[in-house]
């Protein structure tokens, strides 16, 4: 679980399910700094770094991911393409908590 003083390692991805409601029922927009993520509540904002490059991007909880997904955050395409390039898809990140 994560909270304010312990990040988590975890493996990161991207969606862009532009248009779309999200679960917060904002719609999601492929432009904005937003995640998918189920152990924050909507609307926390979370620091995702880089684990190889150590490029950093700041992003808004608004949607979750399935179950099967658990310790996992799904980056809209644009939070994505800040830290890495798209054709990775998959990579390793430390989230933490902004305050």
């Amino acid at each position: 679980m994560l909270t304010a003083t312990s990040p988590i390692k975890c493996v990161a991805t991207w969606y862009d399910m532009h248009g779309a409601r999200t679960a917060s029922g904002t719609r999601m927009h492929r432009d904005s700094l937003t995640a998918a993520y189920n152990s924050a509540a909507f609307g926390t904002r979370l620091q995702v770094t880089n684990c190889k490059t150590q490029a950093v991007c700041t992003v808004t909880v608004t949607d979750r991911m399935g179950i099967k997904s658990a310790n996992r955050i799904d980056l809209s395409k644009a939070a994505f393409g800040r830290i890495a390039t798209h054709q990775q898809g998959r990579l390793e990140v430390l989230i933490n908590i902004i305050k």
